[in-house]
């Protein structure tokens, strides 16, 4: 696949000598400006004030004799017999062929959880690096595993846990990283506002035998949250290597690395080869590629402490998205309908109005009642102040010439239930642009839904398009601005166009998060909304949203949810159970005062040593499946 970096970052790194001034000149003739500097590696993240192309620009520095190393800020993505009263779902623990959401599985096919469990359940002492999306640290599951950073005191005048004096108690850089440290957000609150980070989290080192749920592989090792994935599962070069530098400068002696990419990123590569004494466990990617032939990184990096992970299902297949390579891929785990820790979903804004739009993280397809449906687009109607002889062009963008569902029906019905006929419905082909702004001019009124469309991804240049494109974006402002009215609707809308001027300032609302299996909507105290409850089909996905200002306004959300487990799927939930063993081995050597145990290339010997043989993984994985065995 294609490499994906920022448009408009590059990083640089100066030759040792090159004075300021020379650096400075460098950066104003070709119009770039430091947006982070990390002392460390001597490295700058730059950003391109003009529009010139990434690509052009770091092709010229690469000549320039001031400059040793030039690349693009390369994007990532995150690509889980004790009391717990769903253990019993935990098919990559013990698997005795039981069905897991409707799949049976066969015998066996597991990490022998139990067995290593009878030699150790991990040491406190082994610190495992997350490196992901963060981590609810308050999870009953993982709140007694959180690593607590020693050098720092992180408590007030009474003795109570504050984790924050504003000191940097032990000159590390950051100031009050009592419990790792949020390098998306640069600050020392790694929250997970995705889930993926604590799903993983949760299968190294869930408590065990605490009544509680699920439990991990290692339930007695610590976990160290560093969250350089945003909530939309996306991270970089820059804040990667910061948190691998971060982990081993505090002690992590194996990390999880649940993401993947396609950019050879020689900064990550040679951060990885220079910590050599960390054991990096990495998802082979979730594209169903061969890794041999269309390398994944970090994990295809040929470099001794990396152990390349795909994944299986709970028959020892090969999972139908998992990436493979009889060369390049060590071992599969189980990553199919992993069941684990999530975060608890808070009440979370999913409307938001404004005097002439409404934008909706949800659509009217998930909403199970006719009459709920019918309900609240009269309230929609009512607070944008449409009359029955308005106007209104229908514009349906849910791809549904394709191999996604026409919800249209969904839209007018709800429309002509409540008198509303004056209907001119507009069909947007797949990966097309909308209306243009002269079409919409002519109408009081557009209903703009993508239904359960997310985007338009080309397989063949490797581009992805959001469904509100920006040529679509520029219509619509030119409409609002001409005076027209919009109601955006669909789970995805918003997908990807978060940061973009008609996100933040038309539609009036700012991204907070995606949530999981949102089943009910309500509507929001002192608002035209309140007391409308709606039940929803089972979506996954949904956004959340808030209010940028004070002109957009919060008037439906899903309410708090108490789900605090989920199945998810990926070879980021088969690199955890690897991880768990990793660490289960150095647990093992620690408590043995074993030295050469403790190594990272006989921690990794051990691993590939220590595999169930899988006939059906022949010719795809280097050692066709992982056990876990001590």
């Amino acid at each position: 696949m294609k490499p994906k970096f920022k448009k408009d970052e590059l990083i640089i790194k100066f030759k040792k000598d090159v004075a300021s001034t020379e650096k400075n000149r460098i950066l104003s003739t070709y119009n770039l400006s430091i947006k982070k500097h990390y002392q460390k590696k001597d490295i700058y993240l730059v950003k391109l004030k003009n529009q010139t192309s990434t690509e052009q620009i770091m092709e010229t520095l690469k000549s320039d004799p001031n400059i040793e190393l030039v690349q693009p800020n390369y994007l990532y993505y995150a690509t889980e017999i004790p009391n717990d009263p769903l253990f019993s779902e935990l098919w990559g623990l013990k698997n005795d062929g039981q069905s897991i959401l409707g799949n049976p599985g066969i015998s066996d096919m597991d990490i022998d959880a139990e067995k290593a469990w009878d030699i150790t359940k991990g040491n406190s002492n082994v610190v495992v690096a997350v490196i992901d999306t963060g981590i609810d640290k308050n999870h009953p599951e993982l709140k007694n595993n959180i690593w607590i950073n020693p050098g720092e005191s992180g408590l007030d005048a009474y003795g109570k846990d504050k984790s924050c004096n504003g000191i940097d108690d032990d000159n590390d850089g950051y100031i009050d990283d009592y419990y790792g440290w949020d390098f998306c957000n640069n600050d020392n609150e790694p929250i997970d506002d995705n889930g993926h980070g604590t799903h993983v989290a949760g299968t190294i080192a869930a408590a065990i035998n605490n009544n509680e749920g699920v439990a991990g592989v290692a339930p007695n090792v610590k976990i160290m949250p560093l969250k350089f994935l945003n909530s939309n599962g996306f991270g970089t070069t820059f804040d990667a290597v910061m948190a691998i530098d971060y982990a081993v400068a505090h002690g992590a002696k194996i990390s999880n690395n649940s993401w993947s990419g396609y950019g050879n990123d020689i900064l990550l590569e040679e951060t990885i080869k220079s910590d050599s004494n960390m054991l990096f466990v990495c998802a082979a990617g979730n594209e169903a590629n061969n890794n041999d032939e269309l390398p994944s990184y970090p994990s295809s990096y040929n470099l001794p402490n990396i152990i390349s992970v795909a994944a299986i299902d709970n028959t020892g297949n090969l999972a139908y998205f998992s990436n493979y390579g009889a060369k390049s891929v060590d071992v599969a785990a189980p990553g199919v309908d992993i069941l684990s820790s999530i975060p608890k979903r808070p009440a979370i804004s999913c409307a938001i109005a404004s005097p002439n739009t409404f934008f909706m993280g949800f659509g009217l397809e998930s909403i199970e009642s006719v009459s709920q449906r019918t309900y609240l687009m009269n309230t929609i109607l009512t607070e944008l102040n449409i009359q029955p002889s308005d106007s209104i062009l229908l514009v349906q963008d849910d791809q549904s010439d394709t191999t996604e569902p026409d919800v249209s029906a969904y839209y007018e019905n709800a429309l002509i239930n409540n008198g509303f006929t004056n209907i001119t419905k507009y069909k947007v082909p797949s990966n097309g642009n909308g209306p243009t702004s002269s079409v919409m001019n002519n109408y009081k009124l557009v209903v703009w839904f993508t239904g359960f469309a997310w985007g338009y991804f080309d397989e063949t240049n490797y581009t992805f398009t959001p469904n509100i494109t920006p040529i679509d974006q520029e219509n619509l402002k030119q409409y609002l601005n001409n005076g027209g009215k919009l109601i955006l609707a669909g789970r995805d809308a918003g997908y990807m166009i978060e940061d973009t001027d008609f996100y933040l300032n038309y539609l009036h609302a700012q991204f907070i998060s995606e949530y999981d299996d949102c089943t009910a909507v309500q509507g929001v105290k002192n608002t035209r909304f309140e007391g409308f409850y709606a039940s929803l089909i089972p979506t996954m996905w949904l956004d959340g949203i808030k209010p940028s200002d004070n002109i957009g306004k919060a008037v439906l959300e899903y309410p708090e949810s108490e789900k605090m487990y989920e199945y998810y799927s990926g070879t980021s939930m088969a690199t955890p159970h690897v991880t768990g063993i990793a660490a289960l081995l150095l647990s093992k050597a620690i408590s043995e005062n074993d030295s050469v145990g403790q190594d990272v290339s006989i921690l990794k010997a051990k691993i590939l040593r220590g595999v169930k043989k899988v006939p059906q993984l022949d010719g795809l994985i280097l050692t066709r499946w992982n056990c876990g065995c001590l």
